[in-house]
C-alpha cells in the first residue's frame, strides 16, 4: 500500500469517531480501556487530538492483570503515554481466577469488572475493537455453536452492568490502526499472549484468518457484514420472543403457563424461556438442560419435576413453571425462640414483627413446617390440616417448607398462631386483642 493510500486509511479512523460524536450527548465523559497495545494506543491518541475541539472529558484506565513478567513495565509505559497526551490515567491491578472457561476468558471478565467498578454510570467506556477482532469473534462463536444473537458478535453501541460501551472502529481494519501508529510514531506494548497458540483466538488470528484472506481478500468485511445482518435478525426475533413471552406468563409474571407454552412451536418455546431467563438476569440454560424441556412440560401433573443448572432451577407445579434459586440451606431451617419484642428475621427471607411491640415478653417460637400441623383459622369452629390449606392456596411444595410458622408455647401445649402472611388463627387474634398489638410477616429481602 502506497503512502497516500495509508494516509487515507488512517484518516478514516478519525472520521469514524467524528461521525458518532452526535450520539455522545452534551459534554460526555469518555473512558478509554487502555491496554497499551497498538489498537487502544491509537484510539487514545486520536481522542486526545479531538478532545479540545469536540468538547468531551477523557480518561484512560489500564487494567494490570499481572499475568506477565513485564506487566509492571507495561503499566508504566501506559502511564507515560497518557501523561504525554495530557490524559488522566488510572491503573487497576486485578487478580485473574480461572473459572473453567480458560485464562483468556477469566482475564476478560476481570478486566470488565474493573472497568465497571471504576467508572460512573454516565461514563462511556470506549473500546478499540476493530474489524479483524469482529471477524475472529464471529469464528469463535461459530465454533461454540452460537445462535444468531451470539453470531451478531460485538455491537458499536451496547450496555453492560449499567455502563454504555462504544466501539467506534468495528468497521475499520487492523491495517489502518497499524498505519496510524506508524504515521505518528506511537510506541506500544506487544503482549506475547496475543500470539500464544494456547489461546483459540490467537490460533484463529495466525492460522485461520490468513488462509481465509487468501481464499477471499474481503473475508474480514464479509464476516463483519454477516454479523451485522445476524444482529438485525436477533433483534427482530427478540421482539417476537418478548411478544410470545407476554402470552405465556401467568398472573404472576415470575411464572410461565405450561398450557400456553404447549401452544407454541418447540423453537418458540425455547426462545421464550431464554427471553424469560435473560429478563430476570438468570444464567442462560445450557443446551443439554433445554433438551429436557419436553419432559418438564409433558410430565404427569401429580409429579414435581424440575430442571437444574448453574444454581438455578425451573420447577413445575400444576400448570405453572417457577424460576427458583437452588438453596440447600432452605432444607435446614432452625426452630428459634422469640419474645416478640423486636423484629425477627427468618433465615430465608421473611421478617416477623408486632406493631407496636408487646409491653411484656411472649413465649413464641418460629419454626419450619414438619408435617401434620393443624391451625384453627379465624371464624372457623375447628382446626384444619395445614398441608391441605397450602394445597388449596396453590403454594408450590418447595415453598411450603420455607414458610415460617409462628407458635405460642402455651401451658396447655403449643398453638399454631400464623403461617407466614398466609394464614392467621383464632389464637393469634385473641393474643393481639389482649396485648393491643398487630402481627405482620413480610419478605425482608428477595426470596
Amino acid at each position: 500500500m502506497n503512502s497516500e493510500a495509508r494516509r487515507e486509511e488512517t484518516d478514516t479512523l478519525i472520521a469514524a469517531l467524528r461521525s458518532s460524536f452526535a450520539k455522545l450527548g452534551e459534554r460526555p465523559s469518555l473512558v478509554v480501556a487502555f491496554s497499551g497495545g497498538g489498537d487502544s494506543s491509537a484510539l487514545l491518541h486520536v481522542l486526545a487530538t479531538l478532545r479540545k475541539a469536540s468538547g468531551f472529558d477523557l480518561h484512560a484506565i489500564h487494567v494490570n492483570h499481572g499475568l506477565h513478567a513485564d506487566a509492571g513495565r507495561w503499566q508504566q509505559q501506559c502511564h507515560n503515554f497518557a501523561e504525554q497526551l495530557g490524559v488522566a490515567f488510572t491503573s487497576i491491578a486485578v487478580e485473574v481466577k480461572e473459572t473453567g472457561d480458560g485464562l483468556e476468558a477469566a482475564a476478560r471478565d476481570a478486566r470488565y469488572a474493573a472497568l465497571f467498578d471504576n467508572t460512573q454510570p454516565d461514563d462511556i467506556i470506549v473500546l478499540a475493537h476493530h474489524r479483524d477482532d469482529q471477524a475472529e469473534t464471529v469464528l469463535l462463536r461459530l465454533l461454540r455453536g452460537s445462535g444468531s444473537a451470539g453470531l451478531g458478535a460485538m455491537q458499536p453501541w451496547s450496555e453492560r452492568s449499567g455502563r454504555r460501551l462504544w466501539r467506534p472502529w468495528l468497521q475499520q481494519p487492523r491495517s489502518a490502526i497499524d498505519a496510524y501508529c506508524e504515521r505518528h510514531a506511537i510506541e506500544h506494548v506487544h503482549d506475547p499472549a496475543n500470539r500464544d497458540p494456547r489461546h483459540l483466538r490467537s490460533r484463529l488470528r495466525q492460522q485461520v484468518m490468513p488462509l481465509l484472506r487468501e481464499l477471499s481478500p474481503s473475508a474480514d468485511a464479509a464476516l463483519g457484514q454477516s454479523a451485522a445482518l445476524l444482529r438485525e435478525d436477533a433483534e427482530r426475533l427478540l421482539r417476537l420472543d418478548r411478544a410470545n413471552l407476554a402470552t405465556i406468563q401467568g398472573l404472576d409474571p415470575e411464572t410461565l403457563s405450561v398450557q400456553a407454552l404447549l401452544r407454541l412451536e418447540n423453537a418458540e418455546q425455547r426462545a421464550a424461556i431464554r427471553c424469560f431467563l435473560a429478563e430476570r438476569g438468570a444464567p442462560s440454560m445450557p443446551a443439554r438442560v433445554m433438551a429436557q424441556l419436553d419432559d418438564l412440560l409433558d410430565v404427569d401433573r401429580s409429579a414435581e419435576p424440575l430442571l437444574q443448572w448453574a444454581g438455578m432451577s425451573l420447577r413445575r407445579y400444576r400448570d405453572l413453571l417457577y424460576l427458583c434459586p437452588i438453596d440447600d440451606a432452605a432444607n435446614d431451617l432452625p426452630s428459634t425462640g422469640w419474645n416478640g419484642q423486636r423484629p425477627f428475621n427468618w433465615p430465608n427471607g421473611w421478617q416477623l414483627a408486632f406493631d407496636p411491640p408487646p409491653s411484656t415478653t411472649l413465649q413464641l417460637r418460629v419454626a419450619p413446617r414438619e408435617g401434620g400441623e393443624r391451625i384453627q383459622l379465624i371464624g372457623k369452629s375447628h382446626s384444619q390440616d395445614l398441608n391441605k390449606l397450602l394445597q388449596e392456596a396453590g403454594i408450590p411444595p418447595w415453598e411450603r417448607s420455607r414458610l415460617p410458622l409462628l407458635w405460642l408455647d402455651a401451658d396447655d401445649g403449643p398453638q399454631l398462631l400464623a403461617v407466614a402472611d398466609l394464614f392467621r388463627s383464632e389464637s393469634l387474634q385473641k393474643l393481639e386483642a389482649s396485648h393491643g398489638i398487630r402481627f405482620r410477616c413480610e419478605p425482608h429481602r428477595s426470596r
